[in-house]
């Protein structure tokens, strides 16, 4: 009995085969990969659900250092839903995710008692976020180490 090649994989077979049926109107499907894979995964998406599913394939790469205003917020949250709404993928790395939680965590925190707008805006994108979401973990094994964890430290907490 011959067995498939590792290109048969559960990434290049099932992960976009789970992807395309999650895909729906109101819900975003983010597919999590790690840095070192996060470009392959990316062609290897647009090769097999782009032609042949006709989807679009997202990629948005987020950083803490990129200074955010309301209208960069609003373009954003306008992204993500358009992949939602067009039944797209999102290709997204965990450091992405993170630096998202983290950017809000940060502008909320910095933001006093009063939350001013953009912390607001991040706030409200990140419960979209978290209420909309579908996520497929490629290689979960490595991607549930505690090092893709969010572990956040506040001073002067007791």
């Amino acid at each position: 009995m011959q067995h498939g090649s590792p290109a048969e994989g559960k990434s290049s077979v099932i992960v976009p085969f789970v992807a395309v049926a999650l895909a729906g109107s109101h819900k975003l499907v983010r597919i999590i990969v790690l840095e070192s894979l996060a470009g392959q995964m990316f062609q290897l998406l647009v090769e097999r659900i782009s032609g042949l599913a006709n989807r679009r394939i997202f990629y948005l790469p987020f950083s803490r250092d990129v200074k955010m205003d309301v209208q960069q917020i609003h373009h954003i949250r306008s992204l993500f839903k358009e992949c939602a709404r067009v039944r797209g993928v999102l290709v997204v790395q965990p450091k992405h995710i993170l630096s998202f939680q983290l950017m809000v965590i940060d502008r909320t925190l910095s933001s006093g008692s009063h939350v001013n707008q953009v912390a607001q805006e991040l706030q409200e994108v990140q419960t979209w976020l978290t209420s909309a979401s579908r996520d497929i973990l490629d290689e979960s094994d490595e991607l549930l180490h505690v090092r893709y964890q969010l572990i956040y430290t506040i001073e002067g907490l007791v």
